[in-house]
């Protein structure tokens, strides 16, 4: 029994778009000079980017229960670290390539009739978030730190999974802060 060359191309293109949809990118750098040991303490600078309340808030929510449950103490005054957030929201547009060459139906699409070969499309737009953390030591205003968080969002989604999501993408970012000593 064959399956319709349309109906492949809709399954292979779900199981790319359900794959892309769960995947949570992280990077981190540190400078290798920096002690860690001797911060304690973290302050919040402004997220001018951001016109969103909410979504300021859900960041440092989850930005603050990293750095807590890593031993860091939030203070308005006097920290050792300051905090500089930068999100951003972009497109990306996922290609599907197509190889209609192999077997089906008629055969091969060779002359007289052209050569379709193979290409790819052009799949519809997906939103992705990014979140950049920078943490910049309060004396010497160095940055020691910087790390970003990538993710597809749903705009479907309720408060709360977009809460889930961002929490999740603060855990995976900031799995190996504080960087060890080398």
């Amino acid at each position: 029994m064959r399956t319709p060359f349309g109906t492949l191309v809709l399954a292979a293109a779900v199981v790319s778009a359900v794959g892309y949809a769960s995947s949570i990118t992280v990077d981190s750098k540190a400078d290798p000079a920096a002690d860690f040991s001797r911060y304690k303490s973290y302050s919040w600078t402004e997220m001018k980017e951001v016109r969103s309340e909410a979504v300021k808030k859900r960041i440092m929510s989850a930005v603050d229960a990293q750095l807590q449950r890593k031993g860091f103490v939030r203070k308005d005054d006097g920290a050792d670290l300051r905090l500089v957030v930068h999100p951003s929201l972009s497109k990306e547009y996922p290609t599907h390539s197509y190889d209609p060459g192999w077997e089906y139906g008629w055969g091969t699409w060779a002359p007289p009739f052209g050569d379709i070969g193979t290409g790819s499309s052009l799949g519809e737009s997906i939103p992705i978030g990014t979140v950049m953390v920078d943490l910049v030591d309060a004396a010497t205003k160095k940055l020691v730190w910087r790390g970003a968080a990538r993710s597809p969002l749903d705009s479907e989604a309720s408060a709360e999974q977009k809460q889930e999501l961002v929490d999740e993408a603060m855990e995976k970012l900031f799995k190996k802060f504080p960087p060890k000593k080398k």
